[in-house]
């Protein structure tokens, strides 16, 4: 360990600052593990778990923690370089990011209608440059139905992280050189930050759940625990020794001689009851970030604060499970949600009982393969400028091509997804044993289905209507679209006859204005003409 006397104490301190790499801390990992199971719980069964969502929230603040350790201790040793930081991040963060994009996006290019594929290309587009928050904002909210589809939705966290990684070295760094207090502006962060949040949930709460400025308090929580670890002053310093021993004398009968097992132990055990109320009292209904946020953020800012001296730490999130699991945890986090999205978007329904099962034992599958073939090796791999270069090149790439995707109508030059042959039709079949209803995800699509330019009423009322009667009129965007196959099937097999009336559009109203039907959000409803 290097020993470094700090020179810019202050006046009359003759403490010194011991700096080093900051050692690995095993419970950290079981924290992580903690954090991705019960968002992982919340995924896939949101009703046994309804406020497992802010599983993020502690992920923020360990986030933080280990970040600015990392920068103060480079600062402090005078190793800090910009180049150096933000490179250890893109070999950290894109090569299991980058695979999983690419997994999807060949997904979507065999088995999905040019319309899904092009919201695909959008949410990778957003995913890979990182600004996935301010893309969701801009089109539903976390908890909607639209967003239980969308494979990327979850990268809105990594956005959150990545926004915060690119200002916050150069504020430590500012800090340090003109001799500012950190302590003084990491408070001033959190107060202004969660300040923020409480005063715009109500006025716009999707945009405070998705936006940076809303969200980094709790990164800052963990970067001001960071910092008092490194540079804790004498008077802290003695008020944890004396509430150490005030509690050792109220809790046992003969305190033994060991400093700080105590309050390491009480602060542990408060973390995950604070851990867990805000699991138990937080609802998708609930205002977030608020109040109840602070719930998970103290809560993870007291268990990494007790350290392994926490019994409770190092028998629940130390032991070798929660440690392996910790480590796969953002492969899985990656891999968790795309599987889930892309099974209700195949088959229409919710996952239930053991197809949660084996979609989460896939999951965890892909995931372990991804840290060990692709994430693991890469970090271990030598020349790290090259590396960091190619995967940067191979990012913005990505990212590139979801926009391409986008901005070209989900490329129709594809073959029509049900007479694919070879793996696409392998694949279809597969997916085709979960489905309920024969759904065919073309669904009659540029004639009762038109995910470019309408076409014309005439021809809708020739193609896409019935002439039985009674009459369903099915009108609405996609979701409404991928119910007539089904229909169809009904109609079929049905002893009393009936009609379906198709008049969809992808993602909007299923008219123009000028046909002289009303548009109306998503889903238009209008009476049938006469």
């Amino acid at each position: 360990m290097n020993r470094i006397v700090q020179i810019d104490a202050a006046p009359g301190s003759t403490r010194s600052l011991e700096i080093q790499r900051p050692r690995y801390r095993p419970e950290i990992d079981g924290l992580r593990a903690l954090s991705v199971f019960i968002v992982i719980l919340f995924h896939a069964a949101h009703r046994l778990l309804p406020g497992g969502f802010i599983g993020v929230d502690v992920f923020f603040v360990i986030s933080g923690f280990l970040i600015t350790g990392i920068i103060l201790t480079d600062i402090d040793r005078g190793e800090f370089e910009f180049t150096r930081f933000y490179g250890r991040r893109i070999r950290r963060i894109y090569p299991a990011l980058i695979f999983v994009l690419s997994c999807c996006l060949a997904w979507g290019w065999f088995l999905w209608s040019a319309d899904i594929y092009s919201q695909l290309g959008k949410s990778v587009f957003g995913g890979a440059y990182f600004i996935a928050n301010f893309i969701q904002s801009k089109s539903s909210g976390y908890f909607e139905n639209s967003s239980q589809t969308n494979p990327m939705l979850h990268l809105w966290s990594l956005g959150v992280e990545e926004q915060f990684y690119i200002f916050w070295p150069v504020i430590l760094v500012g800090l340090r050189k003109y001799g500012l207090n950190v302590r003084t502006a990491l408070i001033s962060i959190i107060l202004f930050s969660l300040g923020l949040a409480l005063l715009d949930n109500r006025r716009d709460p999707v945009m405070t759940f998705y936006a940076p400025q809303t969200r980094f308090w709790e990164l800052a929580m963990g970067a001001l625990l960071a910092w008092s670890g490194l540079d804790r002053p004498d008077w802290q310093r003695r008020s944890l020794t004396w509430l150490d021993r005030r509690l050792a004398t109220i809790l046992w009968e003969r305190p033994g001689p060991a400093v700080g097992l105590t309050l390491a132990g009480a602060s542990g055990l408060a973390g995950l009851v604070l851990v867990g109320l805000g699991v138990s009292l937080t609802r998708p209904s609930s205002l977030f970030p608020g109040w109840l946020t602070l719930l998970p953020a103290l809560g993870a800012t007291l268990i990494i604060a007790a350290g392994s001296k926490s019994r409770t730490n190092r028998w629940l999130l130390a032991n070798p499970a929660a440690v392996w699991f910790g480590r796969l945890s953002y492969p899985l986090y990656l891999w968790h949600w795309p599987i889930l999205a892309i099974f209700r978007l195949e088959t229409g329904v919710e996952p239930q009982g053991w197809s949660v099962v084996g979609l989460l034992a896939l999951a965890l599958i892909l995931g372990e393969t991804t840290y060990y073939l692709i994430e693991k090796p890469l970090r271990r791999a030598r020349n790290d400028g090259l590396k960091t270069l190619v995967l940067a090149m191979a990012m913005i790439a990505v990212g590139a091509f979801g926009l391409s995707i986008h901005r070209f109508d989900g490329l129709q030059f594809r073959p029509p997804i049900r007479e694919q042959t070879g793996l696409a039709r392998d694949l279809s079949s597969i997916v085709d044993l979960y489905k309920f209803f024969d759904v065919d995800p073309t669904w009659r699509k540029n004639t009762c289905f038109s995910p470019a330019v309408d076409v014309g009423f005439q021809q809708k009322l020739d193609a896409c209507v019935d002439p039985e009667r009674p009459l369903i009129f099915v009108m609405g965007d996609s979701h409404a679209a991928m119910l007539c196959p089904g229909l169809k099937s009904l109609q079929a097999g049905s002893d009393r006859a009936f009609g379906i009336a198709q008049f969809t559009n992808a993602d909007g109203p299923p008219f123009s204005t000028t046909i002289g039907f009303p548009a109306i959000g998503r889903t238009t409803i209008a009476p049938w003409p006469t």
